[in-house]
């Protein structure tokens, strides 16, 4: 919600069906919602712990960050995000039990591949991100450069899995094989649109979709192994 709220001249752009962007809803609702949210997500971790109260504030001050000024630059943004994920990972682990190495694989994992997924969507998101005067890596680095930094980044995710295998367990082997396929359809998608040169867009949002679809089935893998 907060994203939306500093992005309405982007998103008219980039996503114009988007509830601010199209006018369905008004700033002063969106940003009541976001308050109450946000606080409802502090309050509900203060069932839990006060740590899990630190993550929960640390996460909203994360995106609001994100919003107001890391957005629109070079990486940062993308490492706000992914933090943001790795504090989520860790939020539930940490619910479960102590922190172990199969849970900081788990950390390392969420946080690796939403930051990847973020530099995909900042290709994806180029136009409107020029137009609202961002630097995001695609528009100071290139469009093409960036995608291929993305893929790349997710090659060394996808060469990491047997030693997070070895880290978690051995079971991930086998419940591991859905992020692996979603990562080598993402790596694909990206690299087939990168030599045959077409526009970028597209291919960067489907690598982007297959991207989030790794980093949901990674933490169900995760979990199944550690349940095994």
């Amino acid at each position: 919600v907060v994203n939306d709220l500093y992005d309405v001249e982007i998103d008219k752009v980039n996503r114009p069906e988007r509830p601010l962007a199209s006018g369905r809803v008004s700033r002063r609702t969106a940003w009541g919602f976001y308050a109450a949210l946000s606080l409802a997500g502090i309050l509900l971790a203060a069932w839990v712990s006060p740590l899990h109260v630190a993550f929960a504030t640390a996460s909203v001050l994360f995106l609001w960050g994100y919003s107001v000024a890391l957005k629109g630059t070079v990486l940062l943004g993308n490492l706000a995000v992914g933090a943001t994920i790795a504090l989520g990972v860790l939020f539930g682990g940490l619910a479960a039990g102590p922190a172990t190495a199969p849970l900081w694989a788990g950390v390392l994992l969420g946080g690796a591949i939403t930051f990847v997924r973020e530099i995909a969507k900042d290709v994806e998101d180029v136009e409107g991100d020029r137009i609202g005067g961002a630097r995001t890596l695609p528009i100071v680095w290139g469009e093409r450069r960036a995608l291929g930094l993305a893929l790349a980044l997710t090659g060394l995710v996808l060469v990491s899995l047997p030693l997070a295998a070895e880290t978690v367990g051995t079971a991930f082997y086998v419940w591991g094989v859905g992020l692996a396929a979603c990562l080598l359809v993402a790596i694909w998608r990206g690299a087939s649109a990168l030599a045959t040169g077409v526009d970028l867009r597209e291919p960067a949002r489907q690598t982007r979709a297959w991207l989030k679809g790794a980093l949901v089935v990674g933490i169900v893998a995760l979990v199944l192994t550690r349940l095994g």
